[in-house]
Parts: structure tokens; sequence; C-alpha cells
């Protein structure tokens, strides 16, 4: 084993494959199966009653099966190799190789969101210069594995220069705010609060270890508002925290990393809270749901919760495409099938997680 794979590791001979959880994948299997069924239903009725517009077949289906398609293909065949030489990225034709002497040299370094790694000199397409750790906005690798190769990455690559100090930044939330030394100010409204008057700022993180804090929660004596500091307008977000931590007292300042140790009594009071509203959301909770040929109107977020919005979906097809009733009684049974398993996943998820945290005591 050479000195710099010791480093790593990772011996040259020593293979690992990382690929999504078995659960995102039956996920993913169902939502391609309903919609195959689905789109295979209105197909057969559509050729029964529109003889004449048989080419217009193509587009719909085309529309409605792509992102199926794409979530299972991801989940099914993208995963990760990782050896002594580097990481591998399975694609639709063959690997991307990562090399870990491109991460050494500074070739690879990580992007502003503190998530993604880019290789801006890597020859070929614009896609193939970026690696993230999850697939489209759907994070399918589990906890561990995706700290673990974010971690691997993070000790090879030389740590990124430090930030630029800044005075101010603005962020474009509905209402535009902007944040300077005197405080933070709403502009419409043109109201400003102190930074003595800020009761709590929470920074969050994915892991302490990997310092990646982005998400900033600011509680306010009247309200309070979330961001990412990644939003902001041309702005470094480790400048962003900067900014914050110079007129804010630490006691003010909670760090909140959603998976890993805790470092405080409050962070894990601020987890425990997170994965009950995402028990009460599956079991409680109201999703509110509109289409254009109805008002808006709230429902129970039970087992159907997902199910609704995609018979929402369905039902706007039925007046724009003429999806007939048998099409909309199988979009039925399959989304009700869908949000069953998504329901169930994530309340198993949630519940597993406030188990984890009646066993964490703080301290990294």
């Amino acid at each position: 084993m050479s000195e710099s794979s010791s480093s790593r590791g990772l011996s040259n001979n020593e293979v690992r494959f990382l690929r999504p959880e078995k659960r995102k994948r039956r996920r993913a299997f169902l939502g391609f199966v309903g919609a195959t069924v689905v789109m295979g239903v209105w197909a057969y009725e559509f050729t029964l009653t529109q003889h004449d517009y048989l080419y217009l077949l193509g587009i719909p289906i085309a529309i409605f099966w792509a992102f199926p398609v794409n979530l299972l293909f991801w989940s099914h065949f993208w995963r990760f190799r990782v050896d002594g030489t580097g990481i591998a990225v399975r694609r639709a034709l063959g690997w991307d190789m990562w090399p870990w002497h491109a991460f050494e040299s500074g070739e690879v370094r990580l992007d502003h969101d503190l998530e993604t790694y880019v290789w801006p000199g890597r020859p070929g397409p614009w896609w193939r210069r970026r690696l993230r750790f999850h697939a489209c906005w759907i994070v399918f690798l589990g906890e561990e594995d995706a700290f673990a190769l974010r971690r691997l990455c993070a000790r090879i690559a030389p740590p990124m220069a430090e930030p630029e100090l800044i005075d101010d930044f603005r962020i474009a939330l509905p209402e535009p705010i902007e944040v300077d030394a005197g405080g933070i100010r709403y502009v419409k409204e043109d109201r400003r609060y102190r930074w003595e008057e800020v009761r709590e700022i929470v920074l969050g993180a994915s892991w302490h270890e990997l310092n990646d804090y982005t998400w900033i929660s600011v509680e306010l004596p009247d309200g309070e508002f979330d961001f990412s500091a990644a939003s902001a307008r041309r702005r470094d977000p480790r400048a962003v925290i900067a900014l914050i931590r110079r007129h804010v007292p630490e006691q003010r300042i909670v760090e909140l990393a959603h998976f890993g140790p805790a470092k405080s009594q409050r962070e894990i009071e601020l987890r425990r809270k997170a994965e009950l509203a995402r028990i009460d959301y599956w079991t409680q909770g109201e999703l509110q749901l509109c289409v254009p040929f109805l008002p808006p109107y709230r429902i129970r977020s039970t087992s159907l919760a997902l199910a609704a919005a995609c018979l929402g979906l369905l039902a706007t097809l039925h007046c724009g495409l003429g999806f007939g009733t048998f099409t909309l009684a199988v979009g039925a049974v399959f989304s009700c099938i869908f949000g069953y398993f998504a329901r169930a996943d994530s309340l198993d998820a949630a519940r597993r997680r406030l188990e984890e945290l009646d066993r964490l005591t703080p301290g990294v």
C-alpha cells in the first residue's frame, strides 16, 4: 500500500460499492410500475375513442413517464465505487472516474454550497464536472454511507481558503431582507431589528465534523425566518455565517447537525422537535392540495397524503388529456400503495431517529 493510499484508509485492492437504500429502491420501483400501468391503460382507452389522434399519444406518455423512469434508473443503477485510486460514479453508459490525485492537487475543489465537488478543467460535458452525493433532489444514499464518503473526500482534498470578510448581505425570501452590522431589516416594510433583539440563531449542517453550515434559522421577537446561506447573493456561506458570529453572542447561537453526535442539549431538543413534527405531519397533519379546476382545500395527511397529490395530478390529466374513469381507478390504486409505503418509510425513519436521540448525550 502506498503512503497516499494508506492515508486514505484504502488499499488499491480494496473496493467498496455504495448504492441507494433498499426502501428507496422499492418506492422508485412502485412509482415506475404504477406510472407504466396507468399510462398503458390510458393509451388503450385513448385508442378506443380517438382513432384520428393516435400520433398525440407520444407527447403525454413521454412527459408523464419521464420522472418515474428517471427515478428508477437513479435508484437502481446509480452507485459509487470507491477504491485506492479514487471514486467512480455509475452513469447511463459506463463510469465517471474521480481520481484521488485530482483531489490532492486541488483540481477538484469543494463548491460554495459545501456539499458538491467541482472539477472545472475536466474534459467532457458540463454535467460530468460536478460530483454530488445524491441524485436529482432526493437523497438516495444511507446516512452512514453518505457521511463516510463525504468525510473521505474532505480528508483528501486541500482545505478551502478562508473566506473574505463581508459587512452585509441580502437574501430574497418572499420579502427581501438585508443583514448588516446594524442588524436585520425587512426591505419592503422598512422594519429593522438590532442584533440585541435577536433571540436565537440556529446554524444547520448535515454533520458537525464536515462543518457544512449553510441553513440558518433566525428567531426575532415577533416571528422567525429560515434561509440558506448559499442563497445570499454572490456571498460565500462561510462569510455569511462569520458575519453573524461577529455580531451575535455565542450563547444565542445553536449549532444543529441533522446526523451524528450532538454538541448541546438544546441541539438534541431541536432534533427531537423536527422528528416529532415529521411524525405529526404523516399522522395528524394536513396537506394543502390545489388542482386547476377546484378551489384549494385541505385533507388529512395520513397514508393517503401522497396518494391525494397523485390523484390531483391524474384528475388534472383527466380534464386536459381525456383520462378515462378506469384509468383514474387504476391510478388511485397505485397512488394509495405508493402513499402507504412513503408514509411507512418516513414514520419508521423518524421513529428510529427518535430512539437514537433518547440515547444521545451532548458532546462531540
